[in-house]
């Protein structure tokens, strides 16, 4: 699996997306091409010479949509992370400590938010 830095560096040193498929190529109108939204190509083939990417157009799609996946599952992962973490500092809290349940540790907590309000 790909660490989070990682996605991130390969972010960082990549073309920005998103990214467009822009198929077919001209003239030929047998290749593709994937390019940025202002036009810059990404990579294409022209569909001559017996390309070996023109039998890869099914793959296009997923191949156009990496930046805003590997985006997404930053996101994900830091919102994973936080998750863990408050669940963490709960399960930990003074009301799991006392020997009260979890279910009522959290209806205690939930309590004093509400009365915080």
């Amino acid at each position: 699996m790909t660490s989070t830095d990682e996605l991130r560096k390969l972010l960082a040193e990549t073309t920005p997306g998103p990214w467009v498929i822009a198929h077919p190529y001209e003239p030929s109108n047998e290749g593709f091409s994937i390019e940025t939204a202002d036009d810059k190509s990404i990579v294409g083939a022209c569909g001559c010479c017996n390309s070996p990417w023109t039998d890869r157009i099914k793959n296009l799609d997923l191949i156009a949509l990496a930046p805003n996946l590997a985006a997404e599952l930053i996101a994900l992962r830091q919102s994973a992370d936080a998750m863990a973490e408050a669940l963490e500092r709960f399960v930990r809290s003074p009301l799991i400590a006392n020997g009260d349940s979890p279910y009522s540790a959290a209806r205690i907590a939930l309590a004093a938010y509400e009365a915080t309000k």
